[in-house]
């Protein structure tokens, strides 16, 4: 051991304190009380980039390539001076190739053999790259927690949406219950004539409450979806889906129903007149909506100070669609008005904001090809007018219900109050066709049954109104009406306006009736000409022509300008032409389309049968250009688009 000692010995006389400054990593250097650089380690010196230390003695750290840090490391110095004490800090400074340093610096004072403090001595250690390595975990557990809350956040909207969709689903099987039993009652209401009127305004009201309420149900509880049927906030961006054929009628009802529980304290009126309830458009439902809705907000905000009422009105003529919507506020001053009515920008007496403005309230009419005018009286009210050009029904909308005396109605709803609606509305009508039968039915395997069960002759007779949703069946309506290959239908539900259900509708020739609208489409009885059998006496002619063709468009140019001057019966469906085929002479004029994508039987073969009828000025439309020997002799072929030969059909 002894020897150790000596051997350590020798190597301090040879080890000077230069050398163990040069080996250590760390910068180390010296300084007075002043921050005069007195001496620094080599390390220190390929940090500052010279090679003597003669360079750095008598430097500050404002000489430095740090001097941006000085102020704080001078501060750090002063620290450490006066804790009298070993002091660690963390400094950043910039090097003379311009890269950003961080590093753990150590500072002590230095003293004299007297112990007094001459200067301060340090060493710093470049921890950059821990600090960098430091900020990226940092940042990863950062992203980690977020990327965590947002997959928390995921699941959470998740399960919020499946909760939405089983309470939609909940609102929806509510609504639809509540609209049966409803439509029934309105059904009833308007059939019970004997009932004092007060009595029969209050049920109608009570009635109209409780559909208030189904609609609201849908409304609250719909899904958001892309269309975004809900009203614009303000500055929102007014996006428009596509134009299509709007029920007015049902749609203003749905949005006032909406209203009544936005504004409860308004006192609302609805009037329809009464060749109103089918009358259609071309809109898209949810820009539509927000025009609708920005004049009623408006309407809403002029009573403020007093009782509100607001009254929509919607009339029609044969071109036009009027809906005018009127308030008892407090009136549009004449300036004001004069410049509304000149779409002079104005912002009049508006506290709050709602929804589009004015200026895009006359663009979204416009764009409809629409009209917008302004009556307003100070202190008495103001009514809005939209005018809008009244577009042609849709195919697969049911306008009437059309029946004959000895026709069989079979209707099919899983709500037994419906039955009794239905009873109520063909009462006045047993009156006058006392052989018409209602058979009701609560199941479709029964229905389908009674139908399979029937005769030719017997099925030729029977009309379907079936519900769409059948409740705890395998089976809908569509598919009722499909597998009954019976010709006349209508499919009665509150989902009218599916797309789907359209489709699936037309594909097979039924109609639509809005359950909403069935305690108002009129029923008509068309009383049909004595058959052969029931007499010898020659049917007589009580139309001209007949147009079958599953173009709609199509059938009303025909009927309307190649022949106006001709009393014309169209149809859709060949089967429909058969099943009141007596009602016509054999002079009578038949025009068929060739293809119909709602039957299976085409156009020549219609005419091969109406031939062996005894019809015989029949004549067949088609885009086709058929062969030799492929059309009868006793088909007149016409092209669709030679107008000529189609105008002298009218003349023959």
């Amino acid at each position: 051991m002894e020897s150790y000692k000596k051997q350590a010995r020798q190597f301090s006389h040879m080890i000077h304190f230069e050398h163990l400054l040069d080996v250590t990593p760390s910068s180390i250097y010296w300084k007075d009380l002043n921050g005069i650089y007195l001496g620094c380690n080599h390390t220190m010196l390929a940090l500052v980039g010279i090679s003597s230390i003669d360079e750095i003695i008598g430097k500050t750290d404002y000489d430095l390539p740090w001097k941006l840090s000085a102020d704080e490391l001078r501060r750090n110095d002063r620290l450490a001076i006066e804790e009298k004490g070993l002091m660690h800090f963390e400094e950043t400074g910039k090097l003379i190739d311009g890269s950003v340093v961080t590093v753990i610096s150590n500072k002590m004072p230095l003293t004299n053999e007297s112990g007094k403090i001459i200067g301060i001595i340090g060493s710093s250690i470049d921890i950059t790259y821990l600090k960098e390595v430091e900020s990226a975990l940092r940042k990863a557990k950062k992203e980690a927690k977020k990327t965590a809350e947002l997959k928390l956040e995921n699941e959470l909207q998740r399960k919020a949406l499946e909760e939405q969709k089983k309470y939609t689903k909940i609102a929806d099987q509510v609504a639809h219950d509540i609209r049966s039993p409803v439509s029934s009652l309105l059904m009833i209401i308007r059939s019970c004539t004997d009932i004092p009127e007060a009595e029969r305004i209050a049920m109608r009201e009570a009635a109209s409450r409780v559909s208030d309420i189904a609609n609201s149900l849908l409304v609250r509880f719909k899904l958001k979806s892309t269309e975004s049927e809900a009203i614009s906030e303000v500055g929102s961006p007014v996006e428009f889906t596509a134009i299509e054929p709007l029920l007015v009628s049902i749609t203003l009802l749905q949005l006032i129903t909406d209203k009544k529980y936005e504004y409860p304290q308004v006192t609302w009126v609805f009037e329809v007149a009464p060749d109103a309830h089918f009358a259609f458009i071309k809109s898209d439902p949810s820009g539509f909506k927000r025009v609708i809705s920005n004049v009623i907000n408006n309407a809403v905000d002029a009573c403020r100070d007093r009782e509100a009422c607001i009254t929509v009105h919607l009339q029609v003529d044969d071109h036009r669609v009027r809906i005018s919507i009127e308030d008892n506020g407090t009136g549009i001053p004449l300036d004001v008005l004069r410049k509304i009515q000149q779409a002079i920008l104005v912002t009049s007496g508006k506290k709050d904001g709602h929804g589009i403005g004015l200026t895009q309230v006359r663009e979204t009419v416009q764009r409809y090809r629409g009209e917008i005018s302004f009556d307003s009286q100070v202190n008495k009210g103001t009514r809005v007018t939209l005018t809008f050009p009244r577009t042609t029904v849709p195919d697969w909308m049911a306008e009437r219900i059309l029946v004959h005396p000895n026709d069989v109605i079979v209707i099919l709803d899983d709500d037994t109050s419906i039955h009794g609606a239905w009873d109520s509305r063909f009462q006045a009508i047993f009156k006058e066709a006392p052989g018409i039968q209602l058979k009701h039915f609560s199941r479709a395997r029964d229905t389908l049954a009674f139908i399979q069960s029937c005769s030719p002759a017997e099925k030729a007779r029977l009309f379907l109104l079936t519900d769409y949703e059948l409740l705890k069946e395998d089976m809908d309506g569509l598919m009722v009406i499909e597998q009954s290959n019976i010709s006349y239908s209508f499919l009665v539900t509150s989902h009218y306006a599916n797309p789907k259900v359209q489709e699936r509708a037309a594909k097979i020739g039924s109609k639509i009736l809005p359950k909403q609208m069935a305690s108002e489409i009129p029923i008509i009885v068309e009383q049909a000409s004595p058959t052969q059998e029931e007499s010898t006496e020659p049917t007589p002619t009580l139309i001209d022509l007949v147009v079958v063709d599953d173009n709609k468009d199509f059938r009303d140019t025909l009927t309307r300008f190649a022949f106006s001057n001709l009393k014309v019966v169209a149809y859709h469906r060949p089967e429909e032409l058969l099943k009141n085929l007596t009602s016509y002479s054999k002079e009578t004029k038949m025009v068929i389309d060739n293809q119909f994508d709602n039957s299976t039987i085409s156009g020549i073969e219609l005419i091969q049968k109406l031939h062996e009828q005894g019809y015989s000025r029949l004549y067949l439309l088609s885009g086709w250009i058929f062969e030799k020997g492929e059309v009868p002799d006793y088909i007149t072929v016409i092209r669709k688009d030679d107008i000529d030969a189609i105008s002298h059909i009218a003349l023959e």
